[in-house]
C-alpha cells in the first residue's frame, strides 16, 4: 500500500477540521461537513492502520513507536470528536474544552504522523 491515500484523506480530514473550528467560533453548525470530516478521519485511521501491517504481498512497512503514537492519538481523538457532542450540551465552557482536546490531538496525532511518514 502506498502512503498518498493515508496522506490525502488525514490532511483532508486535518484541514476541514480547520473550516469546521472557524465555523465553531462562528456559532455555526455544518452538520453535513462534520459528517464528512468523519468519515475522512475514520478512513484515514483505517488506511494508517492498513499500512502499518504492511502490504497484501507480505513486505512489512517500518512500524515505529512513532506510528503506533501517531494511531493512539488519532484514535483518541476520533473518541473525543464522538463523544463531545454529548459533553458539549451541557455547558458552553465544556463544548471549548471539548473542540479544544479534539483538535489539539488530532493535530499531535498528524505530526507525528508526518513524522513517522519522513522516517519510513
Amino acid at each position: 500500500m502506498t502512503v498518498l491515500p493515508v496522506l490525502g484523506m488525514l490532511t483532508a480530514s486535518l484541514l476541514l477540521g480547520l473550516y469546521l473550528v472557524l465555523a465553531f467560533l462562528r456559532r455555526e453548525r455544518k452538520p453535513v461537513l462534520i459528517g464528512f470530516h468523519l468519515l475522512l478521519g475514520m478512513g484515514g485511521l483505517e488506511l494508517l492502520i492498513m499500512l502499518m501491517r504492511g502490504t497484501p504481498a507480505g513486505a512489512a512497512e517500518s512500524t515505529g513507536q512513532v506510528g503506533i503514537a501517531a494511531a493512539a492519538l488519532f484514535g483518541i481523538a476520533m473518541f473525543t470528536g464522538l463523544t463531545g457532542a454529548m459533553i458539549a450540551r451541557r455547558s458552553a465552557m465544556s463544548a471549548n474544552i471539548v473542540v479544544a482536546t479534539h483538535s489539539s490531538l488530532g493535530a499531535a496525532g498528524f505530526i507525528l504522523f508526518l513524522l513517522w511518514l519522513a522516517n519510513m
